[in-house]
């Protein structure tokens, strides 16, 4: 007559791997619906939506230094030679400071993006539906090739961005030891070559401010179809086009969408 624990006991191991794989299913359900992903990739909106911010800046600080460089060289000049030379250095300087930030924005866009779309192709593998898999893959190669076009303008912008702001340096050490007439003179054919690199940087900057504004509208959670996406608060403060990160200056750098140059006057903000 067999033993009544050892039958229990058998009766538990036969029943184990159905109980294991269950768990084995449920756990990775589990880890498919738990949101990280999706917060990875609205995490990642967060970045591109901050990048667009920065960019607006940007042009509108390498404009403001450039009038204010034109402004000191202009054969007609007639203002006060040391406000006017203080308000140059103050605008590169904002101008540097622009680039930097710039650049400290774009790398953990970056870095969010390399998780997205590592994250995106490794679970491609996980779909039961070939078609389904199929329509997926499809859609992350579009998305991918819509963040790629930011890139595309960002990456030479950043690094044409710093080279013009180093001769934007460059001219305030000029200008700081011999600002006169005849020197005034020599500067100004160099200013003329930097007001077409400027332009090529600024066109740089369009790029990717419409590229980035491509990419939120279409990778946005439904409802929310601009780049104002969660602070509609900043919305008083900046348009879609500069985002909700950005306060009263921001605003300003909306208006600077046009063609470069943007304005003979030199702007004087507060902020950064």
């Amino acid at each position: 007559m067999s033993n009544p624990v050892l039958a229990r006991l058998a009766a538990a191991l036969v029943l184990l791997p159905a109980v294991t794989g269950c768990e084995a299913v449920s756990n990775l359900f589990v880890k498919q619906s738990d949101g990280t992903s999706l917060t990875s990739v609205d995490g990642l909106l967060d970045e591109v939506e901050s990048v667009h911010v920065e960019l607006a800046l940007s042009r509108q600080r390498l404009a403001e230094a450039m009038s204010a460089l034109r402004t000191l060289v202009a054969p007609d000049f007639g203002g006060d030679a040391l406000s006017s030379y203080a308000l140059l250095v103050d605008a590169v300087e904002r101008s540097e400071t622009q680039a930097a930030a710039l650049r400290a924005q774009a790398d953990p866009m970056q870095g969010a993006a390399e998780h997205v779309f590592a994250a995106w192709q490794a679970d491609l593998s996980a779909f039961a539906d070939d078609g389904l898999r199929q329509v997926s893959r499809e859609r992350m190669e579009e998305t991918h090739a819509r963040y790629d076009a930011i890139l595309t303008g960002l990456l030479p912008a950043l690094a044409r961005f710093d080279e013009l702001n180093r001769t934007l340096r460059d001219a305030v050490l000029f200008l700081g030891h011999d600002f006169n007439a005849t020197a005034v003179a020599e500067l100004a054919q160099d200013v003329q070559a930097m007001d077409a690199r400027a332009a090529e940087v600024d066109a740089l900057f369009v790029e990717s401010v419409d590229a980035a504004r491509s990419y939120v509208q279409a990778a946005a959670m439904p409802g929310e179809t601009s780049l104002a996406r969660r602070r509609p608060d900043a919305s008083a403060a900046a348009s879609d086009d500069v985002g909700p990160r950005a306060a009263a200056d921001e605003s300003t750098a909306a208006e600077k969408l046009g063609a470069f140059p943007v304005s003979p006057a030199v702007s004087r903000s507060p902020s950064r």
